[in-house]
């Protein structure tokens, strides 16, 4: 099977804030690969493919939030999360971490 991604993941050093809502829980973890669309966070924690999710990114003093979608979970390793909505400043600071022209 080739899994085909709408934009290339790069390797990222941030930490993440994971809130989720039903259940409630609070995740801190480090970003693994990171792309315009979404992030692969390392974390043990046991989240579902499909969970409801806010995350704060946190990189040398920046902060990028967004809501998301669990999409996938490779068992104690990490999950994959999808960008569902963007503040454009924050799609802005996302683009300058990718080394992306910034759009206006």
């Amino acid at each position: 099977m080739c899994e085909r991604r709408r934009a290339p993941r790069f390797a990222f050093g941030g930490v993440a804030e994971i809130t989720t809502v039903h259940p409630y829980t609070y995740i801190i973890a480090s970003i693994a690969e990171l792309s315009l669309f979404g992030c692969f966070v390392t974390t043990p924690e046991t989240v579902f493919i499909g969970t409801k999710v806010d995350l704060r990114i946190t990189n040398y003093g920046r902060a990028f939030k967004a809501s998301g979608e669990v999409v996938s979970v490779q068992s104690k390793n990490g999950i994959g999360i999808k960008f569902t909505a963007t503040a454009p400043n924050d799609v802005a600071l996302l683009q300058v971490w990718l080394g992306q022209p910034t759009k206006f």
